[in-house]
């Protein structure tokens, strides 16, 4: 009888803990710099850029899953936590907190935009945007050995403007739960 009851209340306590763990946080960003292109002078250059940027970290639902956007929860089935800029909901990372045993606090997410890292023990997390480097030489080789087809696709929106790329940043900052 002893056992039975250290068992329902060992089960209760656990319930409890788990229950009590937030499904989504509200994560604001501390700081954040980066490169920005400068079309004028054709180069990029170092750049502070400004905090004001919001995060929503929540867990992936069953909406999410058959939604608008499935097809990248398709593609990661380990996934169940995603980062969402503050109003949007294009999952900007996702996640998962199944990570071995001596990183448990430690999310290991995948990047859709973004790459994006989170530990729920001291609530920080990382923001880095990168590529655009590479993107801009790419599209700007194209755009000069084949400008009829570098017009067509940016008239379609499959590519950017090369002289005005998205810039690189790094930004990090806490979450709160939400």
């Amino acid at each position: 009888m002893r056992a039975l009851i250290c068992s329902a209340l060992m089960a209760l306590i656990t319930t409890t803990a788990g229950a009590a763990e937030p499904n989504q946080y509200l994560c604001l960003v501390e700081s954040s710099g980066g490169l920005h292109y400068d079309a004028q002078v054709q180069s990029w250059r170092q750049q502070a850029f400004g905090t004001d940027r919001k995060y929503i970290l929540r867990r992936i639902n069953d909406t999410d899953r058959k939604g608008e956007y499935s097809i990248v929860f398709e593609q990661r089935p380990k996934a169940n936590w995603a980062f969402f800029k503050f109003g949007e909901s294009f999952p900007t990372a996702t996640c998962h907190d199944g990570v071995p045993e001596f990183l448990a606090s430690r999310f290991a997410c995948e990047a859709n935009i973004h790459d994006a890292a989170f530990d729920k023990d001291s609530l920080r997390f990382e923001m880095v945007s990168h590529g655009a480097y590479i993107s801009q030489g790419y599209w700007e080789q194209v755009r000069r050995k084949e400008p009829d087809r570098f017009k067509r696709l940016l008239s379609q929106n499959h590519t950017v403007d090369p002289s005005h790329p998205d810039d690189l940043f790094f930004e990090i900052g806490k979450c709160s739960p939400f």
